[in-house]
């Protein structure tokens, strides 16, 4: 499925589902260590990891950097919704290239309405 809805749909679905489980969210830091070079420290915390970002239907400019975010992280989402750990809850969320490429799209016209107000 390549579709892209924004609000309470697959791409922000996933996002939600990353960030409501410790273990989830450990693993993601952790994809993104190994995909983007990040430090670890001794007690195994990723220093630089990012957070997804919600979208807040209430503040359309919230949509904007919430697909400014995951399309940042696009390498460590794509390895997360992927790995056999999580492909369960997960899997369902993963995006093909023509669902990044319409999230590009939306992610550029809100850029030019960010700019506009």
């Amino acid at each position: 499925m390549s579709g892209v809805n924004l609000h309470g749909s697959k791409f922000s679905l996933s996002e939600f589902q990353l960030r409501t489980s410790s273990q989830r969210k450990e693993a993601f830091r952790r994809v993104q260590a190994t995909q983007y070079s990040l430090k670890t420290k001794l007690d195994g915390e990723v220093i630089g990891a990012l957070e997804l970002l919600l979208d807040v239907p209430t503040r359309w400019s919230s949509t904007y950097f919430m697909l400014s975010r995951a399309l940042q992280l696009r390498k460590a989402l794509h390895s997360i919704c992927g790995d056999s750990d999580f492909e369960e809850v997960l899997g369902k969320y993963k995006l093909t290239p023509d669902g990044w490429c319409k999230i590009e799209l939306i992610h550029k016209i809100l850029g030019y309405l960010l700019k506009i107000d």
